[in-house]
């Protein structure tokens, strides 16, 4: 469990992985990424390893019965509203059918999964020197991350934006597009900021590829602004969507 940023979708991304890096060479074990915000697509729990994995049910169950099957749950508190109890539901039926089944879930919400009888561990925000290593790390310079981290620190809300590592890293980001090096003062503005950053990098990619980009920017700019707020402070993860796949034993990845 852990906030809006905190890093859950990431650490099951590299739990995944683990999976993969600990498996027999011989005897592979297959590890399915379910993010729950597509459960409106499925209608089970074995329909959505079957769409993620692509295989047929009798093979998954093969999978299951030879232990080299891993389910990697991630963001159960995105799944829609009049979908998620009965996945919930569902997903305690599928395990408590394959008790062997190694699983793990994150979530926002870890009471609502209360019944599953899993063991609850929360991801904590990232304390000063956490925060001064990622900077260091993305920035490769310390006198860079110090001077980053007093401009962060002096932003209204700043200590909550330097404890996220999505907040964080959209801050460097920021950083080393202005041509001086300054923040903006303030959310509103970082997100702003940030947004016609991207903007113009999807605007040059398409430059490039010939292709042309159909909306306006100030329009746009204006609407993913308004919806970052209003999706932060509903407390629902609106600016990162990741379909990361499969992970398998050699360590090879196929996004979908």
């Amino acid at each position: 469990s852990g906030e809006p940023g905190g890093g859950k979708t990431t650490c099951l991304q590299y739990y995944a992985l683990q999976f993969g890096k600990c498996a027999d060479v011989e005897n592979p074990v297959l590890a399915l990424f379910m993010p729950m915000g597509q459960w409106g697509c499925v209608c089970s729990i074995e329909h959505m390893m079957a769409e993620v994995s692509r295989l047929k049910p009798g093979q998954l169950t093969q999978l299951v019965a030879e232990n080299r099957l891993r389910l990697v749950i991630d963001a159960v508190n995105e799944c829609p509203d009049k979908y998620q109890e009965g996945a919930i539901q569902n997903i305690g039926i599928y395990l408590h059918a394959h008790p062997g089944l190694p699983a793990v879930l994150s979530t926002r919400h870890p009471e609502k999964l209360a019944d599953l009888g899993f063991p609850v561990f929360g991801i904590q925000p990232m304390d000063e020197g956490h925060q001064r290593r990622y900077l260091e790390r993305y920035l490769g310079d310390k006198g860079q991350a110090d001077e980053l981290m007093k401009q962060v620190l002096s932003m209204p809300g700043g200590e909550t934006i330097a404890e996220n590592p999505m907040l964080l890293r959209l801050v460097v980001e920021v950083y080393r597009e202005s041509p001086d090096r300054r923040l903006p003062n303030g959310r509103a503005g970082l997100y702003r900021r940030s947004l016609r950053s991207w903007f113009r990098r999807e605007k040059r990619k398409a430059e490039k590829s010939g292709g042309v980009i159909c909306w306006n920017e100030e329009e746009k700019e204006n609407n993913y602004v308004f919806q970052i707020h209003l999706q932060l402070s509903l407390h629902t993860n609106y600016l990162i969507q990741i379909d990361f796949g499969l992970l398998y034993a050699s360590y090879t990845m196929n996004l979908v």
